[in-house]
């Protein structure tokens, strides 16, 4: 037999009648639930058994009570107390297919939503860095003004690889993301990058990619191509439109080595014969107002000659350039 209930008299509020849920109406559920932890997997939405036998494995001998699936992939997880649930938050660090996973406490005033993330886990190269620099206490505060590090990579944490140091950061999403790292270090100040670059300075030229189709090509090689030795920066770039793309599949360019100019040039190829990542479609693409307004100017297989498989072939290869600029530019 379910929860027995019974009717109350409401109460009359500014000329409605309602009910005042008070804090002792509530306070045996949320005694109930304040052991749980509220997480989802960044970049993927995983079936309810396959997170369950994961997390049993993972966190099975921490105190584990129960795990309940939630609308968007998100997911819930009670600990039998407090304490276990924080020692499990405690490492942030958790990864399911090599995606992490963003962990948060349940509290009584959540919607357990993706809406409502501040802040997230971001891997962050340190070009430039000087190898003396490469202490836990130097990268903890070059890393806070970022966010809140969490750790290095082993890589970093071993020096077996000095072009760059590699630290995870968790960032606050309403705040500015920085494009260098101002700090003082032993003989005066020092500095990762130039000044920050702020929306507004870019936000033409991002209207100008949008309204041509256009997006960058990949590109192989070093991230930065200008430097001064002291500021790095990527301010050269290659970039395309959607028949460029589907003219030359496997189009990318090489960022080579400087020299007599301070920035670094370019050679752009095709490569022929190879086969880039597998396309991938995302059921998210659907639910945003701008899908099918894509699908319907691009999905054009009359405009091609040929079998009716092969317009749908080309049309379905020719679709998905603009399908993926739209995930990058809603959803990354």
């Amino acid at each position: 037999m379910g929860m027995k209930l019974t009717f109350i008299e409401p109460i009359s509020h500014e000329g409605e009648l309602t009910h005042c849920v008070d804090k002792r109406d509530i306070e045996s559920k949320i005694e109930y639930w304040k052991c749980s932890l509220v997480f989802f997997v960044l970049g993927a939405n995983p079936l309810f058994s396959v997170m369950e036998g994961f997390t049993k494995r993972l966190w099975g001998r921490k105190g584990l009570d129960k795990m309940y699936g939630l609308p968007d992939g998100v997911f819930l997880i009670r600990f039998h107390t407090t304490l276990e649930r924080d020692e499990v938050t405690r490492h942030r660090l958790v990864y399911f297919d090599k995606k992490p996973m963003n962990l948060k406490p349940w509290t009584a005033g959540q919607t357990a939503s993706k809406d409502d993330i501040a802040s997230l886990p971001i891997w962050v190269k340190l070009h430039g860095l000087k190898w003396k620099f490469w202490s836990s206490q130097g990268l903890s505060k070059i890393g806070s003004s970022l966010g809140s590090p969490l750790a290095a990579d082993k890589v970093t944490k071993e020096q077996t690889m000095l072009r760059y140091a590699r630290i995870l950061v968790d960032i606050k999403l309403n705040g500015a993301f920085l494009e260098s790292v101002m700090f003082m270090d032993e003989e005066g100040q020092d500095r990762i990058g130039g000044n920050p670059i702020h929306a507004d300075e870019i936000v033409a030229f991002q209207k100008c990619m949008d309204a041509n189709s256009l997006q960058e090509v990949r590109h192989i090689g070093n991230t930065y191509t200008w430097s001064n030795r002291t500021i790095y920066s990527k301010i050269d770039r290659v970039i395309a439109n959607g028949e460029c793309f589907f003219t030359y599949t496997n189009i990318h360019y090489l960022m080579l080595a400087e020299g007599m100019s301070d920035h670094c040039p370019f050679q752009v190829k095709n490569k022929e014969g190879g086969r880039g990542q597998g396309f991938r479609f995302y059921n998210m693409w659907g639910d945003d107002p701008q899908f099918m307004e894509v699908v319907k100017t691009h999905w054009r297989p009359d405009d091609i000659k040929g079998s009716p498989i092969y317009q749908v072939t080309k049309s379905m290869k020719k679709l998905k350039l603009y399908l993926k600029q739209l995930h990058k530019r809603k959803f990354k």
